[in-house]
């Protein structure tokens, strides 16, 4: 793709100050990564794409912001070949991979083609998920590097997950991991979303995006700080079993449910946060880290209640990060 659009597409609706459908990001390591050719995968591509057009039905309802839809789109005018989209010309929310243009490997007739398929798998929940399989990037002339990932929405929870999966990469990331064109000279890929993104005149309301790998930073912003950001995106690729989560968290008067063992209340505070974590010896950590990826505060996390006394803190916008050995979860908070 020569397009200098952004390359980037999204899902969920967002605030200045909070998730996109009060959703929870969670990163997970050390998972089994499973192609779907066992899973009585459909092919949708053809050899040699670039920009493509494409429909994925999802299989099930999926909520998505305030909306239902029951299929992803692709459209090669706006495609950068992992971008999908939730309406047909006309406003949508997005997701994708920012910054990041897939291709074809297989183009010079020396490399395995670069393939997508389709799946759903039934169960308690079914799950739609989208493979992209040895994916090239266009920024590799020699062709040589590709990398294995899946997005799964999972019915009734509407949960996204991407799960990254083994990848080989050769071409320095300072070279592979930059758009040479414009706006984008500095800035490396990403995973996020975009809300109402307009196809027609290539503007969007805000975005939501993981920034960073290690350590996971995730953050939202307007397309003209996206633009001039020289920070912005990985600086090396999801290492193969890390996935990805966004879960819609439910929402108390007060506080909010990360996980099926975490809470945290209030989610706009004063000189206090509360964390309960109800899981019999538990270990891990909580940080507090601000919008710069300073951390602020660190402490250890029990089971039970936890007190994160913020008084020095300066009003503002926080991440609250509970980590274990192989998960962590974010989320964002606001001091008044």
């Amino acid at each position: 793709m020569k397009k200098i659009i952004l390359a980037f597409s999204l899902l969920f609706s967002i605030t200045a100050i909070a998730q996109p459908d009060n959703r929870v990001f969670t990163v997970l390591t050390g998972q089994i990564y499973s192609n779907v050719n066992q899973m009585n995968a459909t092919k949708i591509d053809t050899a040699g794409w670039d920009d493509f057009s494409a429909a994925f039905p999802i299989g099930f309802t999926f909520k998505l912001s305030s909306q239902n839809v029951d299929s992803i789109y692709f459209d090669k005018s706006i495609n950068a070949g992992a971008d999908m989209y939730f309406k047909k010309n006309a406003y949508s929310t997005m997701l994708g991979f920012g910054f990041t243009d897939f291709t074809d490997r297989s183009s010079d007739g020396n490399h395995n083609e670069s393939t997508i398929y389709y799946t759903v798998l039934n169960g308690t929940n079914k799950t739609g998920i989208l493979e992209w399989r040895d994916a090239g990037f266009y920024q590799d002339t020699t062709l040589n590097d590709s990398v294995n990932f899946q997005v799964w929405f999972v019915q009734n929870t509407n949960e996204i997950q991407v799960h990254f999966g083994p990848s080989g990469l050769h071409v320095p990331t300072s070279k592979l991991f930059t758009r040479s064109n414009g706006n984008y000279a500095l800035n490396k890929p990403f995973f996020g979303f975009l809300r109402n993104w307009d196809p027609q005149n290539q503007v969007f309301d805000s975005a939501y995006y993981v920034k960073s790998v290690s350590p996971a930073v995730f953050d939202s912003t307007s397309i003209d700080s996206m633009y001039v950001s020289t920070k912005l995106g990985f600086t090396y690729w999801p290492s193969n079993g890390t996935v990805f989560k966004f879960t819609p968290a439910p929402v108390g008067i007060l506080g909010v449910q990360l996980n099926n063992y975490t809470s945290v209340f209030p989610t706009a505070f004063i000189d206090r946060v509360f964390v309960n974590i109800d899981k019999p010896s538990f270990d891990g950590t909580l940080s507090l880290v601000d919008l710069n990826g300073k951390m602020v505060l660190q402490q250890k996390a029990i089971d039970g209640n936890n007190v994160l006394q913020t008084n020095n803190l300066s009003t503002g916008i926080y991440i609250l990060n509970i980590k274990t050995e192989n998960e962590s979860v974010f989320y964002k908070l606001i001091k008044n």
